[in-house]
């Protein structure tokens, strides 16, 4: 009989370490536990049912996460605490229950909800229902609550219901129909498609929604964060002039996403906003926006050319990274500020114009453009960060200015045909000297 090891420090089961050879492992947890750690159970894929003693008080944040195999699990009387993400990535999980002595939680059907029933914690992910109505009574749907839940087709949402916390129903992949009872104050749907009660904010545009297009109502203001993540049916959406703000990742993954209209209302484009939208090919940035946060269009693969209007004045970091087919980008006199990584490995991009605006390079920036052959620096720039432009193997040329004092640890590293050229004198003649690189002097 197989026995795993556990790592126990007063109290604490910090790890359980599995053999990898095993499957359909039994677990006992010894008495004597008062608490589950964080990521105890992390990956244990083997796992498929575990006794929790009755000695356990609390179940760490993630305990459980990745135990694939894992079937059901009862919560003893004495736990009265269940960390965040506790049963995450669970995928054959299909009952959570609890004992009828515990004062801090219950069941009902296998789903686990606080005491009260006024919070819908964890829906099982393996749990093999078309469809869940939530109860009467529920008031807060927490967060991942429905996460990886791929047998829901459709949701109800009670007219109890006033808070829905962020990716409540996260890669729900099947899930066509969020419905909403028609006596909720705070929520309302259209086309099993959830939005607030007065549909000023759209929350979520169900994964499993079939569909290749879709226009976003009239009078909706704001795009939610994660509204059409994972959203892979989708390949145009039509956003309203009514519309003033993208959420964070309100596109992330709409892998087939070709096409999106940006209206003039629009002022912020939330991080990450359309990351990995690889088939997405051009986008036009209205002159609304004034900054394009972090990761905002990282890994756009089919991204060929981008203008910044004269609105924007920062490019958060990685907002470009990975657009490998990014041929040409023009960047606005208004940016004084181009983030980390914003422009790393942009393979195809052969030259940019960096405006007199900005006044640092940083770390990465540009790194792995293998196709760019020169770059102009201008006088307002003061530093270049670590490994700025490493790996532009097909950089011939750089021109940086005296007013560079600063660059920083392998900036130009595996750019092997380079020459900088620079005022005789200046710190980046020192630097080439230093690094055995290439120079001439102007």
């Amino acid at each position: 009989m197989y026995a795993p090891h556990f790592e126990i420090q007063n109290g604490v089961l910090t790890k359980c370490r599995m053999s990898g050879e095993e499957e359909n492992v039994t677990v006992t947890i010894p008495d004597g536990v008062t608490s589950i750690g964080k990521d105890a159970f992390w990956g244990c894929d083997a796992l498929k049912s575990i006794t929790i003693s009755d000695s356990v008080i609390s179940i760490g944040d993630k305990a459980f996460a990745g135990c694939t195999a894992l079937e059901s699990v009862t919560i003893p009387n004495g736990v009265i605490n269940i960390g965040k993400y506790a049963f995450a990535g669970c995928s054959s999980l299909q009952r959570i229950d609890v004992s009828e002595g515990n004062s801090n939680y219950l069941s009902c059907g296998g789903v686990l909800f606080d005491k009260s029933k006024s919070i819908l914690i964890k829906y099982p992910e393996g749990k093999k229902d078309l469809s869940f109505t939530i109860p009467d009574g529920v008031t807060i749907v927490e967060k991942y609550a429905f996460n990886w839940s791929k047998s829901l087709k459709s949701i109800t949402i009670s007219d109890s219901i006033t808070s829905i916390r962020c990716k409540a129903f996260d890669r729900c992949t099947s899930l066509k129909i969020i419905n909403v009872s028609e006596s909720n104050t705070s929520y309302s749907s259209c086309n099993g498609i959830l939005f607030d009660k007065a549909k000023k904010i759209l929350i979520k545009y169900p994964e499993g929604k079939k569909g290749t297009s879709y226009i976003i109502p009239d009078g909706v203001t704001s795009i939610d964060d994660f509204a059409f993540m994972n959203c892979i049916s989708l390949k145009s959406i039509t956003i309203p002039n009514s519309v003033t703000s993208v959420g964070c990742n309100a596109f992330k993954w709409c892998i087939l996403l070709e096409s999106i209209t940006i209206p003039n209302s629009v002022t912020s484009i939330g991080k990450g906003a359309l990351f990995l939208c690889e088939s997405l090919k051009s986008i036009t940035i209205p002159d609304s926006v004034t900054s394009i946060e972090e990761d905002a269009f990282s890994q756009c693969k089919s991204l060929k050319s981008i203008t910044i209007p004269d609105s924007v004045t920062s490019i958060g970091d990685g907002a470009f990274y990975g657009c490998r087919s990014l041929e040409s980008i023009a960047i606005s006199n208004s940016v004084t500020s181009i983030g980390k990584s914003s422009l790393f490995s942009c393979e195809s991009l052969k030259s940019i114009t960096i405006p007199d605006s900005v006044t640092s390079i940083e770390d990465t920036g540009f790194a792995w453009c293998e196709s760019l052959e020169s770059i102009t620096i201008p006088s307002s720039v003061t530093s270049i960060g670590n490994y700025a432009f490493k790996r532009c193997t097909a950089l011939e040329s750089i021109t940086i200015p005296e007013s560079v004092t600063s660059i920083g640890d392998s900036a130009f590293d595996d750019c092997d045909i380079l020459t900088i050229c620079a005022p005789s004198g200046s710190y980046a003649i020192v630097y080439a000297k230093d690094n055995g690189i290439k120079f001439k002097e102007i």
